[in-house]
């Protein structure tokens, strides 16, 4: 639980039980999250067409790779 009385940390853990505090500059972790989108394809006004057949084989389980349809209902008991 987090007390309000003792202000955050941010440190690095290390396996042997070090703990030193982790600085991170803004630049940085812009040139990383950036590095990151281009890396998965994510840019400006890219948009996915819904599929809804996609979308139902998802919720229900696609029966052709050998998963079980999800069941509906609510359990007993």
């Amino acid at each position: 639980m987090l007390d309000p009385d003792k202000p955050s940390e941010f440190v690095e853990v290390f396996g042997d039980g070090r703990r030193l505090p982790a600085k991170l500059e803004h630049d940085e972790v812009l040139d990383f999250a950036k590095s990151a989108a281009n890396a998965f394809g994510v840019g400006a006004n890219q948009t996915a067409e819904f599929d809804r057949e996609l979308a139902k084989r998802d919720v229900q389980g696609d029966k052709t790779s050998g998963e079980k349809a999800a069941k509906k209902g609510k359990k007993k008991g």
